[in-house]
């Protein structure tokens, strides 16, 4: 796995363009982000028949089978 990418959008932009509740810090931007490395994700949470949105932290990267 040696894909990259940029993330450079506040956890506040992500939150509010997919309307959904940020849980957990803030990560500084980043031009260069490598496997391993923390990035934001979204969760979905199906409540009483509302589809709630919540943005996390998460490390990306591959777990061997």
């Amino acid at each position: 796995m040696c894909g990259r990418f940029n993330s450079i959008a506040s956890g506040a932009d992500f939150a509010k363009t997919f309307d959904a509740s940020l849980i957990g810090e803030q990560l500084a931007p980043n031009f260069n982000v490598a496997p391993t490395a923390e990035i934001y994700a979204l969760i979905s949470k199906h409540v009483e028949r509302t589809n709630n949105l919540e943005l996390s932290v998460f490390n990306w990267g591959l777990v061997p089978s």
